[in-house]
């Protein structure tokens, strides 16, 4: 049979090796529903590796470009039924007229294959940012956010990608200014 304890204020003690501490022993969790549990932040080298020009990673057709690890975050959720927000600032690069620059966030679970966040809709936008330019070369920062409820507590992997809409064309993730 379970027990439950009320309280209003629960204190550490003052003084010892752990003074003014509430201690959760191992092997136990404590939880809080409706709370942050963790916070996983990650901040990109300044060199890209893979499909590179300079410190940049580029795409010219209508295909997804990974980022590569630069641009990964990683996490281990402590709860099956977790919800990770996902917040992503990057620099975007879109270099000619009338180029479609798309930019989203894949994920992979247990080292398992990456898939698009983003569900294909009936113009092709599967993307989470995006950028049409009908002038002149563009560079400018821009933000993604996704909400992403999870069912396991094994390791996902976040992984920025790119493309272009309009194959030949160049969109790049720019990682030097």
């Amino acid at each position: 049979m379970a027990s439950e304890l009320q309280v209003t204020t629960i204190r550490g003690v003052p003084t010892g090796a752990n003074a003014n501490q509430i201690v959760i022993p191992t092997g136990q969790v404590l939880t809080a529903p409706g709370h942050i549990i963790q916070v996983v932040h990650r901040q990109s080298s300044d060199v890209y590796s893979g499909n590179v020009s300079g410190s940049n990673i580029q795409a010219t057709s209508n295909s997804w470009v990974s980022g590569g690890t630069e641009s990964e975050l990683t996490i281990t959720p402590k709860f099956a039924n977790s919800y990770i927000l996902l917040q992503c600032v990057i620099n975007t690069d879109n270099a000619n007229t009338d180029s479609r620059a798309m930019y989203t966030i894949f994920k992979s679970v247990n080292a398992g294959a990456y898939t698009n966040l983003t569900p294909n809709n009936s113009n092709n936008y599967d993307s989470l940012a995006r950028i049409h330019d009908l002038g002149e070369r563009i560079i400018i920062g821009q933000e993604m956010q996704f909400y992403d409820a999870v069912s396991s507590t094994q390791t996902h992997r976040y992984r920025v990608y790119v493309k272009n809409q309009n194959s030949g064309q160049t969109a790049r993730l720019r990682n030097d200014i």
